[in-house]
């Protein structure tokens, strides 16, 4: 049943009008809290609402936070991080939609390229695909150029420690 339609059990509406940005991003946020990344991928990706600056921030930043577990071995590191190619995915399609994004969206966007690099980095002994951090970052910014959005200082420090943290 979609969220706006007819309820049969209390002969109301759920919601009185479509979900837009806001609704979506309350349901995102609770996801988050309970640490529910898949859950909140495929809501983004197949929900139909469409999203916000804050909606980018929200879903970059569990990217993120899921991969900073710090009980993680080498051996148990994937060759390839899939929350960089998941970030990839959301920047484009932010930017396929005409969606502004701000510093926040893309801060939480070098933030998980950080972590992709620091994983890497620690991996470094293995064979296979590796993260290219500064390509990463660079990547970044130039979304971040096309989007006329000037870097601020929280932003610029996380450019800064990408490219210390790639070498």
């Amino acid at each position: 049943m979609a969220l706006s339609q007819k309820d049969e059990t209390t002969n109301g509406m759920v919601l009185t009008s479509a979900p837009g940005p806001y609704e979506l991003n309350a349901m995102l946020t609770g996801l988050a809290e309970r640490k529910r990344l898949r859950a909140a991928l495929d809501m983004y990706h197949t929900g139909g609402v469409p999203g916000d600056a804050f909606t980018a921030s929200i879903m970059l930043e569990m990217l993120a936070s899921s991969m900073s577990d710090r009980s993680a071995t080498v051996k148990s590191l994937p060759q390839e991080s899939w929350q960089w190619d998941e970030t990839v995915l959301l920047l484009k399609d932010f930017a396929k939609k005409g969606q502004p994004l701000n510093n926040y969206a893309y801060a939480s966007a070098l933030k998980v390229n950080k972590q992709a690099t620091r994983q890497s980095n620690l991996a470094r002994g293995r064979t296979g695909n590796r993260h290219d951090g500064e390509k990463a970052t660079l990547y970044v910014l130039d979304q971040m150029k096309h989007s006329r959005v000037t870097p601020d200082t929280v932003t610029c420090t996380l450019i800064l420690q990408c490219l210390e943290e790639a070498g």
